[in-house]
């Protein structure tokens, strides 16, 4: 009986009235071809030698092998000429070029490891621009599948095109690393963008999604004040560092302490240059409740001026009232 070996092709056609529209759109027929070659040994070990669902030139293809007795598994897949457009219709999101998605499972069937790559010529939305870009992912599974032991994310992209901040030209990295033990509650150790002339980063941040939960360390640096700037704006420039941390509930209340300084200050009106100098500095504590921030100290210092203040700003009404009262 054994090695027992398979082979079969099919056609499988479905009903256009209980297929979503949208994936109706992303198909070129309401035809499937089915393509399967696999070879199961005396040792319970299958070896998937060919699996394929294909539509048009849309296609999903498997192979490698698993050992059912171990309950272990390496697999490799391939999605290649999906059509995302329908979904992204109406979200103001245009995807170009979407190219293979390729996929590899390693590992114990119920806690693989798990790999997935692909690239994208460009996306847009809202203006901004994306060019160039390539995922990859890596995951390991709790047991289970439950939650995530680990996972690294890393998005590049060669070229970056914003209105807004026309300085800013990439090329753009971005990197994660998290992990969560039920998809609820996460850690995140590391989130890291990166661009020429620019760094944020986000640390230690804990997230409970289903209690709104969470906490986190940032900081930011940009090396020319200038490139954030639109192209209309004056020719003011300097470099910028903020240090800050945040927590609290975001359905309730969020605390919020930051330091900035801004040196090597330049393009200030002659006024301001003069009691500002080369460098400005901030320190602000703040509390946001219900949509109100109450700051609870300001403390501006530059080379010969500084203020200390405090206040609020009501962020629920539509034009956004404050108060703020200098001592």
């Amino acid at each position: 009986l054994f090695p027992y070996t398979t082979l079969f092709r099919s056609q499988i056609r479905a009903e256009s009235r209980i297929v979503p529209s949208r994936v109706v759109q992303a198909m070129d027929s309401l035809s499937l071809d089915l393509t399967c070659r696999a070879v199961l040994s005396p040792q319970n070990v299958l070896d998937l030698k060919r699996f394929m669902i294909k539509n048009g030139a849309n296609s999903i293809s498997l192979e490698g092998n698993a050992d059912i007795k171990k309950e272990r598994m390496d697999v490799r897949g391939l999605i290649s000429g999906v059509n995302i457009a329908p979904f992204l219709r109406g979200t103001g999101v245009s995807v170009e070029d979407l190219g293979p998605i390729r996929i590899t499972a390693k590992g114990p069937f119920m806690q693989p490891n798990v790999t997935v790559n692909t690239s994208v010529a460009s996306i847009e939305a809202q203006g901004a621009c994306l060019k160039d870009m390539t995922l990859d992912a890596r995951v390991q599974f709790e047991q289970g599948l439950s939650g995530l032991k680990n996972s690294v994310v890393e998005l590049k992209t060669r070229e970056v095109r914003l209105p807004q901040a026309p300085g800013l030209k990439g090329p753009l990295k971005v990197n994660v690393q998290a992990q969560s033990p039920d998809f609820t509650v996460w850690r995140v150790k590391d989130l890291h963008i990166a661009m020429p002339g620019m760094s944020f980063r986000l640390e230690d941040t804990d997230w409970d999604a289903a209690l709104g939960r969470f906490s986190t360390d940032f900081q930011l640096h940009v090396a020319r004040i200038a490139a954030l700037l639109p192209s209309q704006a004056p020719p003011i420039d300097g470099q910028l560092e903020i240090l800050g941390h945040a927590e609290g509930n975001c359905k309730s209340t969020v605390k919020a302490k930051l330091d900035m300084a801004v040196s090597r200050l330049s393009g200030l009106p002659p006024e301001a240059s003069g009691l500002i100098g080369p460098k400005l500095t901030l320190a602000a504590r703040a509390v946001m409740m219900d949509r109100i921030v109450t700051l609870e100290g300001v403390h501006l210092k530059g080379e010969h001026a500084q203020l200390n203040a405090d206040g609020w700003l009501n962020l629920r009404s539509e034009e956004h009232t404050s108060e703020l009262q200098s001592h």
